[in-house]
């Protein structure tokens, strides 16, 4: 009997775990594809005017902000960033940012898309680092993050931005 009864208790905590399991699979299931989908707010005209007269960003840009960036981005990861007019429309810029090293163009093995809108381009120039910089993009609904990779690597990989980008 008592064999019955440890057989059972043994099967209930299996599917106990496995439940539990399930629900954290389908919790994070929303977050496979990070990303808020279209930045929701434009610039404003007076944003737009400025905007206008702004060379637009280097790959010496890039690379300043990641040397005032404390968070890392390890060495063997690929992370893209991606500039789009107020359209939403890409403008054929794309950096590539791999360990604290930015190139020029968008590589194919990038497991990360950021996403920066024209009018933050100075706003890349002025910030004091790459989170601090993500995280006022999220405050003003102007992110867009797109993932290549399942969530759980994702975060494995990049967990220093988890707070910059809140996933």
């Amino acid at each position: 009997m008592k064999r019955i009864k440890k057989h059972h208790w043994l099967i209930i905590t299996i599917l106990a775990f496995i439940a539990l399991v399930l629900v954290i699979i389908l919790l994070l299931a929303g977050f496979n594809q990070v990303s808020t989908s279209q930045p929701t707010k434009s610039p404003t005209k007076t944003t737009s005017a400025v905007q206008q007269n702004l060379t637009h960003l280097t790959v010496q840009d890039i690379q300043s902000l990641l040397d005032r960036t404390s968070i890392s981005i390890p060495d063997d990861a690929a992370l893209g960033i991606s500039i789009y007019n107020e359209a939403h429309k890409p403008i054929g810029l794309s950096f590539t940012i791999k360990g604290k090293k930015a190139y020029s163009g968008m590589s194919d093995g990038v497991e990360g898309i950021l996403w920066i809108g024209t009018w933050y381009e100075e706003k890349v120039r002025q910030s004091s680092d790459l989170c601090s910089l993500m995280s006022q993009m999220k405050a003003d609904q102007n992110v867009d993050f797109k993932s290549k990779i399942n969530v759980f690597s994702l975060m494995w990989k990049y967990g220093s931005l988890k707070s910059c980008l809140g996933f």
